[in-house]
């Protein structure tokens, strides 16, 4: 990781809406152009928990993207782990940030 990255004054967002095993989750991608910016973990409003556990993930993972790791970066961190409920939420996070680090070459293909 490289030298703390300062956010422009404006950048896009992109939301991606995905079911886990156990609720609804979106990943909200703040981006300048190909570059990620800050992501955003929601969950839906079942249990406290959960929903405090994914605040605090999303905290180290935009503390990531802040001292200059990329959305690859997360993505390798948030894979290969298990659920009982077999959609397991990391993997799902995951998942979502490929389909915004891919979303140009599924335009780029149409």
């Amino acid at each position: 990781m490289g030298q703390e990255i300062k956010k422009p004054k404006m950048w896009e967002s992109t939301t991606i809406h995905e079911r886990t095993g156990c609720h609804r989750m979106n990943v909200i991608c703040d981006h300048d152009g190909d570059k990620l910016i800050r992501v955003h973990l929601e969950t839906g409003k079942e249990g406290a928990c959960a929903n405090s556990l994914t605040l605090a993930l999303t905290d180290a993972l935009n503390e990531v993207l802040r001292l200059g790791g990329t959305v690859d970066n997360i993505i390798q961190v948030l894979e290969g782990h298990e659920c009982w409920r077999k959609k397991c939420c990391s993997d799902i996070a995951a998942n979502c940030l490929k389909k915004w680090r891919d979303r140009d070459e599924d335009t780029k293909e149409s």
